[in-house]
């Protein structure tokens, strides 16, 4: 996953798959210079088919970035509300310039709706909070970046495998090497793929040859879609809603938790066991106009982000943002830009 932010967001919690340790990684990157690494990585690379042409345009002039280590480093303090986060990502400025967008790309956005079954609006709300609608990218030339992730021993073996995903990128044409540029974590284009999920993912939708989730609208909301689809998406309901939670439930819901790690995604230990809408009906859940729950057959977890905080009910669809990035902050604020498209 990509790491995007500028401080530790109370209740944010990225989570990075495991990979398993290249014997070639170092278990300590004092053991060996930056250069020497990068000489074993291009002979790993070599034998994996990557053609010495290739590795000339990847890696030259490609050194250690001493930027991206204290970034990566960093320990952060502080923290922000739930409501903060929020009030960050869902502006009037992104609401607004969404709305205008959804109607520029209407033709495009509603073709790729119906073929992946994805509503255009969680697709614009993707496409708003990661980068502003394309707006920034990040301008790190993704190569340096990742060698140097690869090389610092904490997260190694990740980031090499993301090294290895951005030259069969670059070796399939889909961006030209100077212009492979991304976050300093080496997230890629307007979805903000990293490398491995491009290879996943990434889509040509307008059918040009390449994957150009850089430039290309109509592939950059075909990516999204099929990133979402693939985990899961279901585009005959929403996300979830905000509801107003009964104090007995208030106070039994460290209870109703699964108490240890689900999965590949910590956010998910706030997330209760789902119910049925008619159980959380009979619980005392209400809408937040103290109506009675709709009355569809759907399952649906209870969380609250914050001690204190709203409530909220959230479908199978709301898995699947987290998928993209698991943080329930972060899933909220495209879930409640999305809204604002509707």
């Amino acid at each position: 996953m990509k790491q995007r932010w500028k401080g530790v967001i109370a209740g944010v919690l990225l989570s990075l798959p495991v990979w398993v340790q290249s014997a070639t990684t170092p278990e300590s990157a004092d053991k060996v210079t930056f250069d020497q690494w990068l000489i074993d990585f291009k002979a790993e690379a070599r034998q994996r088919g990557f053609s010495e042409d290739l590795l000339k345009r990847a890696f030259e002039g490609v050194s250690l970035d001493e930027k991206v280590l204290k970034l990566d480093n960093q320990q952060y303090s502080g923290s922000v509300s739930l409501q903060g986060y929020i009030n960050s990502k869902v502006n009037r400025h992104r609401i607004d310039k969404g709305r205008r967008l959804i109607r520029t790309h209407r033709a495009t956005l509603d073709q790729v709706a119906r073929e992946y079954g994805v509503q255009a609006r969680f697709i614009v709300a993707f496409w708003g909070i990661e980068t502003n609608f394309g707006g920034y990218t990040g301008y790190n030339d993704v190569f340096r970046s990742l060698a140097t992730l690869a090389y610092h021993p904490r997260r190694a073996d990740y980031f090499r495998q993301e090294l290895m995903a951005a030259l069969t990128i670059l070796n399939e044409g889909h961006i030209e090497r100077e212009q492979f540029k991304g976050s300093w974590a080496g997230a890629i284009g307007q979805s903000q793929f990293m490398p491995t999920n491009f290879l996943k993912y990434a889509q040509d939708f307008d059918r040009d040859g390449k994957k150009d989730i850089w430039r290309s609208e109509a592939d950059v909301f075909a990516s999204i879609a099929n990133y979402l689809r693939e985990n899961g998406w279901s585009d005959d309901q929403t996300w979830g809603r905000k509801v107003l939670v009964p104090a007995s439930l208030r106070s039994n819901f460290e209870t109703l938790l699964p108490g240890t790690a689900v999965a590949d995604c910590r956010a998910l230990t706030r997330h209760t066991s789902p119910r049925n809408l008619s159980e959380w009906q009979s619980l005392g859940v209400r809408t937040v106009t103290n109506s009675t729950l709709p009355t569809r057959e759907l399952n649906a977890s209870l969380i609250i982000p914050e001690e204190g905080g709203p409530g909220y009910l959230v479908y199978d669809n709301f898995k699947g943002i987290l998928k993209y990035n698991c943080s329930n902050y972060y899933a909220l604020s495209v879930a409640k830009l999305s809204d604002y498209y509707q």
